[in-house]
């Protein structure tokens, strides 16, 4: 057998042809003594020559390698090998590991950078406004100081007449014959008409401070409506981006992981349909081989009584040791040696044009 048999063949099947050639001398020389038996030679006649033997020590050997190259089916047996190999092979590919890895997804779909941009952009127009709202109201509290004044005197006024009479009065008590009683509700009217007077200031400072902020107010209202509106359209249309950008990312994802699935089912498809074509071409192999092995020992059977020979040896031969390696180790390169005969005859081409011959 060559390389690739061994490498291909189990070992129990491997060894079945080279053990049926190593033992052909014994099936031709028991099938020879077998026929003796059952068809014994006529006693001698002294009118004919005896028949002497070939001085070959009744030992031939054959080519097992030419042998095998002649037979008919040589070239299907080699097919069905090559196959087998290829086979082999696939599946070696299909049999590594497969692994899939979860893609990774940003936890964090915001863009730190352009958030914080967008927010550094708000606040410093937020600024601005506030700066233009306080010049605004500072302008309008001096374009109106003068006429809050004038309406504060005027108040001041109306009430200082009154009181200033009241408190005449008091001082006068004793010309005017005023008694005790009369003094305390002067002086609680004076009370009365200064407190009178300190809320109506009161309420016109308020007012004009009213006036000032809602002045300041106005005047920005519009610019503050307008940032509000594109702080939160902008802010959005960041956050629907960032959403979105996360969104196709786990479905880029998912798919991938999807196709990661079928390629590994399709493997085990591959593998399932190569496992049951390997075994298909071990069997169809091994049958074949079989079959060359019985071609081979019947024409060998002839051979020897057609030659007187008593044991065939086909070399090149395996080495005992060659032969257990490989019943535990499938690829373990066959050691053969050949057989060095000084008269033993070389039955190879002889063998070689019966079987061509079929």
């Amino acid at each position: 057998m060559n390389e690739e048999e061994s490498k291909v063949t189990p070992p129990a099947k491997k060894s079945k042809i080279l053990i049926g050639f190593a033992t052909v001398a014994l099936a031709c020389g028991t099938g020879f003594g077998v026929y003796q038996y059952l068809n014994p030679d006529p006693p001698p006649q002294e009118s004919k020559p005896k028949i002497e033997k070939p001085i070959n020590n009744g030992i031939a050997t054959i080519n097992i390698d030419k042998i095998l190259k002649s037979h008919p089916s040589s070239s299907e047996l080699e097919s069905l090998k090559n196959q087998e190999r290829r086979i082999k092979l696939e599946l070696q590919t299909l049999l590594k590991p497969m692994t899939v890895d979860a893609p990774k997804v940003d936890e964090k779909p915001f863009d730190d950078s352009v958030w914080q941009k967008e927010a550094q952009k708000v606040i410093g127009e937020m600024a601005a406004i506030e700066r233009d709202q306080k010049r605004a109201a500072e302008q309008y509290r001096n374009d109106t100081e003068a006429a809050h004044k004038k309406n504060r005197d005027e108040v001041n006024d109306r009430f200082l007449n009154e009181i200033l009479n009241l408190k005449l009065k008091i001082q006068n008590r004793d010309a005017l014959r005023l008694k005790d009683e009369e003094v305390a509700e002067l002086e609680d009217k004076i009370t009365q008409l200064q407190r009178e007077r300190g809320l109506k200031q009161l309420e016109l400072l308020q007012a004009w401070e009213s006036e000032i902020k809602e002045y300041a107010e106005a005047s920005v209202r519009e610019r503050r409506e307008k940032l509000r509106n594109n702080s939160l359209e902008t802010l959005q249309a960041i956050r629907d981006e960032a959403l979105q950008k996360q969104a196709d990312a786990q479905a880029r994802n998912a798919e991938a992981m999807k196709r990661a699935m079928d390629q590994s089912l399709e493997r085990q498809k591959n593998r399932e349909r190569l496992l049951a074509e390997l075994r298909d071409t071990l069997q169809a192999r091994q049958n074949l081989e079989n079959q060359i092995a019985r071609d081979i020992t019947d024409k060998v059977s002839r051979l020897a009584y057609k030659h007187h020979v008593d044991l065939i040896l086909a070399t090149p031969m395996k080495t005992i040791d060659s032969i257990l390696n490989q019943a535990r180790i499938e690829n373990l390169e066959p050691e053969t040696s050949p057989i060095i005969s000084v008269d033993a005859i070389d039955l190879t081409e002889e063998l070689s044009k019966d079987l061509s011959r079929e």
